[in-house]
């Protein structure tokens, strides 16, 4: 075997010209296959690290209030951070997203901007590139609310590092309000997402928005293995199941639960168990539902205020409320006398704003043999279904927008959901380099093939010579095989070096602000991340091709006898 080799790379070598000219069409393909995946690596990273995590992360818990979509608010951070990490496998790190729309205006221009609040940690620094300005003035501010933005941005508002930005947006409870902002840094300009925003550190953009320290407002998981985030997510979206709402009080020294009827709970199903006789009444009414017990303990009549006091989750003191009474009845008797309903609007403006403790389980007033009963008392929050694609996702956000709530709406979604056709983009143009690739690599084959087919016919003498001095049949057929290796090999070398200065020089191109292409660029540029695997991956293909297609030539010349061989050369 050793001597075939010898000799198969001695013929390589003798063959200058034909080896040159197939060797040159193989590299081509090399470097086509090469800088295509070389460029969907790139786009991959663009998209799965700078683009989608930015949006949604690989996995997004989002809490909407009122309608207010773009103002979320997860009340319980703490909880729900909980929840993600005892239900959620491979985290790589868990991020609080916060951002609203808002109108800005600079030094005499104005635009629309998404002010965003962001982490001040390693991957801030990595993120950015900075024209002017330091981290160091964001980070340690020098300025009141010091803001971050892109060269693109901050040329439309006409700033530049020290000058003041005017906002005006609406805060997490539908309020107008206004801030000034103070231009600490100004970063390059690396893709479209990042140009519409405008940075501030999260603590900063929390005080202004109105967030508690309890508070945030979406929280974004982002995986080791960002494949896996639907099936992360269906885990999570088990674990966040709402419990009944209630608050637990304390009325004139007496332990209360009050509790809001639940949204589809309609009269007809209240009054079958509740026979309120004023025809006035229903379960959206303002004020709340006695019992007939309590309130002549109370000596309450329909009009009277209650006031109620209780423990709330996140402070020391107690919260206090008042309640009108809209109506008396006897309770069932598998009901405490001292369970109260209410409202589901008035019951959520107070229970989303200071979240009760509830030290006491409200199985103390109203136990599991209530059944249907219990039906009646809307959950802490409505959890929408799990959608797994654009389409889902979207029909559900626009169904709950036409009937907003004071019920809170909890989502659990991934980045197949909400950043579907970002993600969408990297396996279109991932399938379109393949099957171009391998299509461009299949008809060099073709040459190949046709080329080596003449290379036996013009070496017949030569293999009528080897036969005639006793090599083997199977020994002719590897020593065409070694040759069609040989040649892969220097075709797949020549390739990787092209490839490498072409996608070294692509990368120093530098495009227009306005490219819509911009999205999947950094800094306005193409980005390619060449890999070792694609590399190998790349050669082997190559050789599957290029020795099935030196396999028949070689066994064609391996099954001439000398006699035919001498015969064909004569003739």
């Amino acid at each position: 075997m050793k001597t075939l080799v010898f000799l198969a790379f001695r013929n390589f070598l003798r063959q200058r010209r034909r080896n040159l000219l197939l060797g040159s069409a193989i590299a081509f393909g090399i470097m086509v296959l090469t800088v295509s995946f070389a460029f969907t690596e790139g786009l991959t990273d663009t998209i799965l690290n700078r683009i989608v995590i930015y949006m949604s992360g690989h996995v997004q818990v989002n809490v909407v209030e009122q309608g207010r979509f773009m103002s979320p608010v997860i009340r319980d951070k703490a909880r729900f951070l909980d929840a993600i990490h005892k239900n959620v496998d491979g985290i790589m790190r868990v991020e609080e997203s916060t951002g609203t729309l808002a109108r800005a205006v600079g030094n005499g221009k104005g635009d629309y901007v998404y002010l965003v609040g962001l982490e001040i940690n390693q991957k801030f620094t990595e993120s950015f590139v900075l024209n002017t300005g330091s981290y160091n003035d964001f980070i340690h501010p020098s300025y009141p609310n010091p803001v971050l933005l892109s060269e693109q941005k901050a040329k439309g508002l006409k700033v530049k590092v020290g000058d003041a930005i005017h906002l005006r947006f609406q805060n997490i409870y539908g309020q107008s309000n206004t801030a000034t902002l103070v231009v600490a840094a100004i970063m390059k300009s690396q893709n479209v997402w990042m140009d519409w925003a405008i940075f501030m550190p999260q603590n900063d953009f929390k005080a202004i928005m109105g967030y508690r320290p309890h508070e945030t407002g979406a929280l974004r998981v982002l995986l080791k293995k960002p494949k896996l985030a639907p099936a992360q997510a269906d885990h999570l979206w088990q674990a966040l199941k709402p419990q009944p709402a209630y608050i637990a009080a304390n009325l004139v020294g007496t332990s209360v639960a009050v509790a809001p009827f639940a949204l589809e709970a309609s009269t007809n199903h209240v009054l079958k168990h509740f026979p309120v006789s004023d025809a006035h009444w229903s379960p959206e009414s303002k004020g709340c539902l006695l019992s007939s017990l309590l309130a002549a303990r109370l000596q309450k009549h329909p009009g009277d205020l209650l006031t109620l006091s209780y423990q709330a989750k996140f402070q020391t003191e107690p919260a206090l409320f008042t309640l009108p009474v809209a109506a008396v009845v006897d309770f069932p008797p598998t009901l405490s006398g001292d369970l109260i309903f209410m409202n589901n609007e008035d019951f959520f403006k107070v229970y989303n704003y200071q979240l009760p403790a509830n030290t006491a389980p409200l199985k103390q007033w109203l136990p599991a043999s209530s059944g249907e009963i219990a039906r009646l008392v809307a959950p802490e929050w409505t959890l929408l279904e799990r959608t797994h694609n654009y389409d889902g996702f979207d029909k559900k956000m626009k169904s709950i927008m036409k009937f907003p709530q004071a019920e809170p709406i909890t989502d659990v979604a991934t980045m197949y959901e909400v950043a579907s056709q970002v993600v969408a983009m990297e396996g279109v143009l991932n399938a379109a380099a393949l099957i171009g690739a391998s299509v461009l690599l299949f008809i060099i084959m073709v040459g190949v093939l046709n080329s080596l087919r003449m290379t036996i016919r013009e070496r017949v003498q030569e293999i009528g010579a080897m036969r005639a001095i006793g090599i083997q049949r199977s020994q002719v057929k590897w020593l065409f095989l070694w040759e069609a290796f040989f040649l892969a090999i220097f075709g797949w070398t020549a390739g990787i070096l092209v490839s490498a200065v072409i996608i070294k020089l692509l990368m120093l191109i530098q495009f227009g602000v306005d490219n819509p292409l911009n999205m999947i660029m950094v800094d306005r540029r193409l980005y390619f991340i060449p890999t070792f695997w694609h590399a190998a991956q790349n050669l082997i293909l190559l050789l599957v091709f290029m020795l099935g297609a030196a396999y028949l030539p070689a066994r064609q010349a391996a099954n001439l006898s000398p006699a035919s061989a001498f015969g064909h050369a004569k003739g």
